[in-house]
């Protein structure tokens, strides 16, 4: 089972919506690695990276798929353990939905919550929420805490995007403020001046 990969990023495929890769030098073979969108974006052809990634094994294929952060490929092979989602689709969903959201909404019970900051569908938010309870509840008390406390950005994600962002943009704003500010209209602004100074 390949668990992790260290070497020279020799081919980024342009980002599109789905089957995002990149192939990555390891000794002199070149291993085909689906990865999120977020990830290809930052990587750059020649660079040294190491990659944490889930093996998927059938009849007819072997497929890598890769994340930055082991937490990310634990909850990669969590997902595709949900019924009716493989992992294609538990890729795009993590291209859509932060970990920490998704993580709020199962402990909170709350799929509206993930519909809310994500854009996923209601379908596929409450397949999550209840296939994922039993197994989240594993989390040490600790981890348990730190989710419980997360900040709920689903109103603050529905002034932006009022306010003209795209959903992307939204997300990706929010996520850089810090989880210490919890008041919704401080988040707004803070998210605001994010934005600002990106464009």
């Amino acid at each position: 089972m390949i668990a992790y990969l260290r070497g020279k990023i020799r081919y980024i495929k342009p980002l599109s919506k789905k089957d995002n890769y990149f192939i990555i030098d390891v000794g002199g073979i070149g291993y085909l690695v689906f990865c999120p969108a977020q990830l290809a974006d930052k990587l750059k052809i020649g660079e040294e990276k190491e990659i944490y990634t889930a093996q998927i094994i059938r009849e007819d294929s072997h497929e890598l798929y890769g994340f930055e952060k082991q937490s990310e490929t634990d909850f990669f092979k969590l997902l595709i353990g949900v019924s009716g989602i493989g992992p294609k689709k538990s890729l795009a969903i993590l291209e859509q939905a932060r970990l920490a959201d998704i993580l709020k909404a199962i402990v909170s019970d709350k799929p509206e919550f993930l519909v809310k900051v994500s854009g996923l569908s209601k379908n596929v938010a409450e397949k999550i929420v209840i296939g994922l309870q039993e197994k989240v509840k594993n989390l040490s008390a600790k981890d348990f805490g730190k989710i419980q406390d997360m900040p709920d950005d689903s109103d603050s994600m529905e002034a932006l995007l009022a306010l003209g962002f795209s959903l992307p943009q939204a997300k990706e704003a929010l996520a850089e403020v810090s989880s210490d500010i919890s008041d919704k209209d401080k988040r707004i602004k803070a998210a605001l001046k994010i934005l600002g100074n990106n464009r």
